[in-house]
Order: structure tokens, then sequence, then C-alpha cells
């Protein structure tokens, strides 16, 4: 009989898109990806109020992985790098904070650590040096208070001269309030005995900052620690060199209630010193008004 043709059997059915599709739909992936990252950094940089430039780069590395030990061979890593180490091969971290100074060896002393007044500050050079020695050096109001003597009101004004956020105008107004606070308690502790015996009694609670305070420097910004009024001029030429700043009055509108409120006091407490001066007005309208 006759043979018949047999049919070629059909050809298997994929699920897998073709290579274009694919390599488009993944790029699409990693767009979205990529956008959701950076909208969640701008959402987190809105809320810690950070200047531009902080804006800028949290926003700029979103994408990015962070570089450090759990990850170490998804980078291809498996060591850490020579530069951790010291000569003895002992694991070591930065020799000193920017813009510090530590007598303390390798990654600083313990009383550095600590809080303690052993650290030697240097004027900034320009506002990254700035947070960073804030951040990291600065651990208690009274080395913020010791800071800002070292800093003193020009080099603020130079270091912030395009740009101050509210964050950080915030918490220098919160330093200088607490530290001319302690200044003044120190001083009506030395005129009234009574005072002293309270202040003995309540040292629990406040002997650590009033102890760092005290012993900090043996000036600020020039004026002895116990000039009280050389010290309120100073405080005052702080708050008036930081009115200049880059978009200062934008900062000021995001004090919050708590640094609102220890301005008020800061106000007071220098007008029990100085006296009523129309200066003083000024600065309690430029940043309250």
């Amino acid at each position: 009989g006759t043979r018949r043709p047999v049919a070629s059997p059909p050809p298997l059915m994929t699920t897998d898109p073709p290579p274009k599709v694919s390599k488009d739909l993944a790029n699409a992936v990693q767009d979205d990806w990529r956008r959701s990252v950076r909208d969640s950094a701008k959402h987190r940089a809105v809320a810690q109020m950070e200047s531009y430039d902080g804006f800028k780069n949290m926003v700029s590395v979103a994408h990015l992985r962070p570089y450090h030990a759990p990850n170490f061979k998804e980078h291809g890593v498996v060591n850490p790098p020579a530069f951790g180490f010291t000569a003895d091969g002992v694991p070591s971290g930065p020799v000193a904070n920017p813009g510090s100074i530590s007598s303390g060896g390798v990654g600083g002393s313990s009383d550095e650590m600590s809080g303690s007044c052993s650290t030697q500050f240097e004027k900034p050079e320009n506002s990254m040096r700035f947070d960073k020695t804030w951040r990291k050096a600065c651990k208690s109001p009274a080395l913020k208070w010791h800071y800002l003597g070292v800093c003193g009101g020009d080099s603020l004004q130079k270091v912030f001269a395009k740009d101050i956020g509210g964050m950080v105008l915030g918490e220098i107004v919160e330093a200088l309030a607490d530290g001319f606070g302690v200044v003044c308690r120190t001083d009506e502790a030395d005129e009234d005995d009574d005072t002293i015996e309270k202040e003995k009694k309540d040292a629990s609670k406040k002997k650590e900052t009033e102890t760092e305070s005290s012993s900090a420097a043996d000036s600020w910004q020039g004026a002895g620690t116990t000039d009280i009024a050389a010290i309120a001029v100073n405080v005052m030429a702080t708050l008036r060199a930081l009115t200049k700043c880059g978009r200062f009055d934008l900062a000021r509108r995001l004090l919050n209630k708590q640094q609102k409120g220890k301005l008020e006091i800061l106000m007071t407490a220098l007008e029990k010193v100085s006296g009523v001066d129309a200066e003083r007005d000024a600065l309690r309208d430029a940043y309250l008004g």
C-alpha cells in the first residue's frame, strides 16, 4: 500500500519571553526599584531636616548597598583591607575624629569615648568637618558647649555661609542654652553658700554635665569661664553670627517647640546678666519673631 507521510511534531512551547522582552522587563523592574528606594530616601531626608547637600547625598546613594562585614563575600572580598589593621596585625579604627586631636592613640582614649574633657578641638574648615566632629566627638552637652567656644561666631558664619540646616541650628541653640545655664548656676553657687549645699544634693543628677563644663576649658571664646558677663556677650555674638548664615530664615522656622523653649530661657538668662538690651531684643525677634 501507499505510505502516508508522518506529520512532524509541533515545536516545544516555552514560557520564557523572547530575550529582548526579558531584558526590557528586567530594566523596567530595576528602574521601578531604584525609583522606590530614592523616594524613600527623600522622605527620610525631609524627616531628618537635612541640608541640601545632605539631602542630595542621601538620595544619590540610596540604591547602593553598604560595604560592611556581612556582605564582604557578595562584593568578592574575602578579608578586610590591610589598612584596617595596625603594624602588629590588630584591627584598628580611625586615628582621630576629623577636627579633633586626641592623645589616646588609635581609636581614641577611654576618657574621650566616655565624654570627658580630654578632647581638644580645632576650628572646622567646612560644614562637613563641623558635622563630623559635632556628631562623633561631642557626646555630651558640655562637649558641645566647649566645641562652640572653640569655633566662635565668625567661624560658624563662615562654615554655614551657604546653608545651615534646621536640625543643626536647633542643636546649636540647645547647646548654647544648656552651657550658659550651667555657667549661670555655677556663678550663683559661688555667691551663695546655701546654693552650694543645694547643688551638692542635686549632684547625683547633674554631676557629669557640670564637671565636664567646669573643666572643659579655661576660656570660652576668649572669655574666662568665671566671667559671666563676657560669656554673655560672646553668646549673643554667636547668635548674631548664625542669623547671617545661608537660609537662616528657613532653618529657624524648623525649630521645634523644645528648642524654642530653650531659646526663650537663654534670652531670659542673658537679660538677667546684661539687663535691657536692644540688640538682644532684635535677636529674639530674629529667632522667634
